[in-house]
């Protein structure tokens, strides 16, 4: 149960009915405690007081609190000093009433002394802060003040609760004492003496906090609107460099030093060409017997001059395709400079999409589940190697089976899906763990391929929890888009580049919460966008703007050759006028739409507001 408050706070001047007035305010009141200086008036008023609160006020404790030596405030010392003495009997009432906040009363003595306590009321907090008006004529003695309550003149004019700050009412009575004597008792009134501090280190105290309160309260209230709440403590210089373009060769340092995210990249698509590749191919159990070629770029690769379409750019990619990577050495290989590349990269998640079937070998008894199982072993033992012997390039990677369209027949499809079922309930998930968290339809896009045909397959998928993502919109138009939302259900669409031309499907995407994985690279190269001739803008930054939550990923690492640092840097290429703001929101995009537990992508946000840190100190 909230414990209410019971205690008021006053000033005090030469009107003494002041007490009175604030001792009716609630039912409720306990105490009435008032604090004023020292001299004939007062004095005579402490005495009627006395008589009054014994006599018709016994429930009431009455405390009169006078600052020795202190009659009028004539100058800044006397100002400081009372500042002082007032926080700190604010600070110890608060504390002496069970750390409720009190009711504060600002109508008694001199303005200032009524102001002060409203600033200490509104740094501490107060329950309710209020003044009392009586009429034109002030009561001047007991009779007058119970008249004007008879006739409805006293009134409490209440200007509002104030909620202060929490970090002050923590602040330590024994690091700013109050000091005084107890000068007269009278039942349930009682008299102190106030003796003045020989410094002002509360009022100090408070003028070194309240900036950085301010600071952080900023960083909440801006949180809504940044990625990560660390920026709000950037100065006005940083919010300069936060919100100007990208730049393609100034801004590299920051993009691969920043911790990153990859929602969208394939295993087979890593080691295809140059040394990786030799490396992945010597790991062979057997000697590879006529290892197909690295395929030959294109002119100007990665910059092609014109799109080479979905065919040709698969076909690239074929050095490492099932024959390779059927052989259990090359797999590991394989998975091992994969995860060694992301970490490099200052990936701190990715989602890893693999064909287990595919590389399954019934001669070899190697069945599908034995290669996940592998899949899963290898870059579990990465994983484990890195926390173990560098913990700060720890890149968690997490398993995304895919089902492809392309297939003849549904068999190969339902093998993945089944397979995708069963481990996902084999590996338990948690930070650390490598683990399935879904299943992707991928393939090559058409009208006799779309999502609808492939809707009660799935069922199965959606039954057990399984996240979906879906190729969708890279080569088909919108229809393939909105099949793939209503009809197999995804969480997230793979490129998702036709969306632009269906502007009531984009916003069923922005309120569905759909995330987008764009793949710069790989969509420049696939399809083609400006600055490429006669191609249209990239649509990624408008598609940001209107609220999608858009991420960049990398696709095909080896094919497309460029990593996911590069695939940002891209941007400032295809995006014309995109900030390092974008990026940082299109960052946390990524772990707001990751198939992942809600603790660990608390686990990924921490990590980069670490970093981030460090950033705002940097450009501050």
């Amino acid at each position: 149960m909230e414990q209410t408050s019971n205690i008021v706070l006053s000033t005090l001047g030469e009107t003494w009915i002041v007490a009175l007035e604030v001792a009716d305010y609630k039912k409720n009141i306990k105490e009435v405690h008032c604090i004023t200086g020292t001299d004939q008036k007062i004095e005579q008023n402490i005495e009627l007081l006395i008589n009054e609160f014994a006599s018709n006020r016994p429930d009431i404790t009455l405390g009169i609190w006078q600052i020795e030596d202190f009659d009028e405030i004539n100058s800044c010392k006397k100002v400081q000093l009372f500042k002082e003495i007032l926080f700190r009997w604010y600070l110890r009432h608060f504390h002496n009433n069970s750390k409720t906040l009190p009711y504060v009363s600002i109508g008694g003595g001199m303005k200032f002394m009524a102001a002060t306590l409203q600033k200490a009321a509104s740094l501490f907090g107060a329950e309710e802060v209020f003044q009392v008006l009586s009429g034109k004529t002030p009561p001047q003695n007991s009779q007058d003040y119970n008249k004007a309550k008879m006739e409805n003149k006293v009134v409490f004019a209440e200007l509002g609760k104030e909620p202060g700050f929490e970090e002050l009412r923590e602040l330590r009575l024994e690091d700013f004492p109050l000091n005084f004597e107890k000068t007269k008792n009278a039942k349930n009134v009682f008299s102190y003496l106030l003796i003045p501090p020989d410094n002002q280190l509360l009022v100090q105290k408070i003028d070194q906090l309240i900036p950085s309160i301010s600071k952080r309260a900023k960083a909440w209230k801006e949180k809504i609107h940044l990625p990560f709440p660390i920026l709000a403590l950037g100065s006005k210089k940083f919010f300069n460099w936060l919100n100007s373009p990208l730049d393609l060769h100034e801004d590299e340092d920051w993009i691969k030093n920043l911790p990153k995210v990859d929602l969208h990249t394939h295993l087979g698509g890593f080691a295809t060409h140059g040394h990786l590749l030799t490396e992945v191919q010597k790991a062979a159990h057997k000697p590879l017997l006529n290892p197909p070629a690295a395929a030959t770029f294109p002119s100007h690769w990665p910059h092609p001059k014109e799109p080479i379409g979905l065919e040709k750019y698969i076909k690239l990619g074929d050095a490492t395709g099932s024959n390779l990577l059927k052989d259990p050495g090359c797999l590991k290989k394989h998975c091992q400079l994969l995860y060694e590349k992301l970490c490099e990269d200052n990936v701190i998640y990715c989602e890893i999409r693999c064909s287990p079937n595919n590389y399954a070998d019934p001669e070899e008894n190697r069945s599908a589940w034995l290669v996940l199982q592998e899949i899963q072993k290898h870059f579990q033992e990465s994983m484990d190697k890195r926390l173990k012997d560098n913990p700060s390039s720890f890149c968690q990677v997490n398993l995304i089976i895919i089902a492809d369209r392309k297939s003849r027949s549904l068999s190969s499809l339902h093998r993945h899906i089944s397979l995708a079922i069963t481990a996902h309930q084999h590996f338990p998930i948690g930070w650390g763990k490598c683990v399935i968290v879904g299943v992707d339809l991928a393939g090559f896009e058409s009208k006799e391929t779309r999502a609808e045909l492939f809707a009660y397959d799935f069922t199965p998928v959606h039954r057990c929890g399984i996240a979906v993502t879906a190729h969708a919109g890279e080569n088909d138009d919108a229809e393939g888009i909105w099949q793939a939302i209503y009809k197999l259900h995804a969480r997230r669409l793979g490129h998702a580049l036709s969306l632009k031309n269906s502007p009531e499907l984009l916003q069923s995407v922005i309120e569905r919460q759909i995330g987008i994985e764009m793949c710069p690279y790989a969509n420049y190269q696939i399809k083609g966008f400006k600055p490429m001739e006669g191609k249209d803008p990239y649509p990624l930054l408008d598609y940001h703007n209107k609220g999608v939550l858009v991420s960049v990923n990398t696709d095909n690492i080896g094919i497309s050759q460029a990593n996911l640092t590069q695939n940002f840097l891209f941007l400032a290429t295809l995006c014309e006028g995109i900030t390092k703001l974008n990026i940082l929101q299109i960052l946390s995009n990524s772990i707001k739409v990751a198939f992942i537990p809600y603790e660990i992508k608390q686990k990924l946000n921490d990590l980069i507001e670490e970093k981030l840190e460090d950033l705002v100190k940097k450009y501050s």
